[in-house]
Order: C-alpha cells, then structure tokens, then sequence
C-alpha cells in the first residue's frame, strides 16, 4: 500500500539522517520488520523497498563511493586499522569493489599504525614495570588490526622513544 511505501521512506530517510549507508546496508535495514510490524506479523513488501531504495540514490542519498570514503575517515579517526582490515570491513557491507579500492587507497598505513599506537598507550603504561611485556601486547593488538610486523616495530619504537 502506500501508507506502507510511505513508511519505509520515511524509516530510509531517518537512517541516512544518521550517517552514510551503502546500498545493501541500507537495503537490509529497510528489510527488517519494525516492532508494531512484528506485532501484526508483518513484514517490508520488498517491492516498497527497492522503490525507496531507488528514490534515495536518485536524490544523492546513496553513493557507495562517498559512503567507502566516509567510513575510511571514520575509522581513521576513531579506531584506525590497516588497508586490507578496511578493505575487509568494506566488502563485508558490500560495497562495489572499485569504491573499496579508491577509498581503501586513501589510507595512509603509517600514519593510522603510528595512531592506534598512540592510543593504545596505557598498555605500556600498565606494564610499566616490564615493559617488554608492555610492548608485546601493544604490539599483537596492532598486529590484530592488520598492520604489518614491520611498521608495527617502527611505530612502536618511535612511541617508546
């Protein structure tokens, strides 16, 4: 109906809102019943959401490219890890892979190493008593978010220093 059609805009254009989807992720939300439609035994008709999915990329609302760009940023800022985590993290919400890679490109691996060293500094300030401990869990939690052993050593050197 379009009351029902109406509703899984409205739910389109309050999660863009928010933050940046890719087509699938947006898509897989939109297809999620909402709670009054549980109650019913309801769920989205996937026709109202191809429509409203449609709608937002004519508008501009989606752009896998701009969404891979904003997420590089984000995790850059917040909680950085390496290009092939990044990349991993893209492809798994599905974004088109050419966008993975131009956003992926945009990653500079020292410098978000060198960060996510910096703020993981309390590990070896709680191992200040034995700071070769300190400095081995430092540094398998930055081998964890993908970063090379050999950058991981650089980075950790140069915080150390």
């Amino acid at each position: 109906s379009s009351r029902q059609r109406q509703r899984v805009i409205e739910k389109a254009v309050r999660l863009l809102a928010g933050r940046p989807h890719s087509e699938w992720e947006l898509r897989s939300k939109l297809s999620k019943p909402a709670a009054w439609q549980i109650r019913k035994g309801l769920k989205p008709d996937q026709e109202d959401v191809d429509c409203a999915v449609s709608m937002m990329k004519e508008k501009g609302y989606i752009n896998d490219q701009e969404y891979a760009s904003w997420f590089v940023r984000q995790r850059s800022q917040f909680k950085p890890k390496s290009s092939p985590m990044i990349k991993a993290e893209l492809f798994a919400k599905r974004v088109e892979p050419t966008a993975v890679e131009v956003a992926a490109a945009q990653v500079d691996e020292t410098e978000a190493c060198m960060q996510a060293c910096r703020s993981m500094h309390r590990i070896l300030d709680r191992h200040a008593h034995n700071p070769a401990l300190g400095k081995e869990k430092l540094a398998s939690r930055l081998l964890a978010r993908g970063f090379r052993w050999t950058l991981v050593q650089q980075c950790i050197t140069k915080v150390v220093a």
